[in-house]
């Protein structure tokens, strides 16, 4: 990735809520709690509203920095924004990741190396 579009930020934060959910599911199973089968939904859900939103506004492709912070704002429409902070820290994590690229030029990563490494450490979890 050479630049860091609005459209890149959105894909990362799906990878970011996708993870999130994996983990919360784990840990509920680790409890015995029923899990959240509409979690990842609510999630996604909003998300999606976000990315309308910048396509509404055209600025899916872009990749400067009014645009990257016009997305930041429509993502604090969309999910739970108080005191500061988001709610939730995948978008904790992706506040920054947008951020650094706003203020230091510093390309956004999403790590799949110990998905590729290993890509079914995961549902080993979920055995007895």
């Amino acid at each position: 990735m050479t630049r860091a579009r609005v459209q890149d930020f959105s894909l990362i934060l799906s990878g970011l809520l996708t993870d999130y959910d994996r983990k919360e599911m784990v840990r509920e199973i680790k409890r015995r709690v029923p899990t959240n089968a509409y979690r990842l939904g609510h999630l996604l859900g909003a998300a999606q509203g976000a990315e309308e939103r910048a396509k509404q506004m055209g600025i899916w492709d872009r990749d400067d920095p009014e645009a990257i912070m016009t997305y930041l704002m429509l993502l604090k429409e969309h999910f739970i924004y108080e005191r500061g902070q988001f709610a939730l820290a995948p978008l904790r994590q992706l506040q920054k990741r947008m951020l650094d690229w706003v203020d230091k030029g510093k390309l956004p990563k999403y790590g799949t190396a110990k998905a590729l490494e290993n890509p079914t450490a995961f549902w080993g979890k979920f055995e007895g």
